[in-house]
């Protein structure tokens, strides 16, 4: 979707290997076993660094795209007209 609506400032954000899903399970798995973070090893230390940029990059492309859909959007709704005081009142 980012790259078809291409919204300024926002970037593909690459997942990590596998996948977000199955990182989270792994990192989950090792934490049950390993439940201090000084004892985990820096492969696993990593995993998780990569899955904390992955979700962060991606938020903020998503945030990105949401304002651009908004943007276009509202840019596209004629505004209505507003009666002066005292006229008519809107029925709608």
């Amino acid at each position: 979707v980012i790259a078809c609506l291409k919204p300024p400032g926002a970037k593909i954000s690459i997942p990590p290997v596998g996948g977000p899903a199955q990182a989270c399970r792994k990192i989950e798995s090792y934490a049950r076993k390993t439940k201090k973070w000084g004892k985990w090893t820096d492969m696993k230390k990593q995993q998780v660094n990569e899955l904390l940029r992955y979700n962060k990059e991606d938020c903020i492309g998503t945030r990105k795209l949401l304002i651009h859909v908004c943007q276009q959007k509202e840019a596209s709704i004629p505004e209505k007209e507003v009666p002066a005081i005292g006229s008519q009142p809107i029925t709608e």
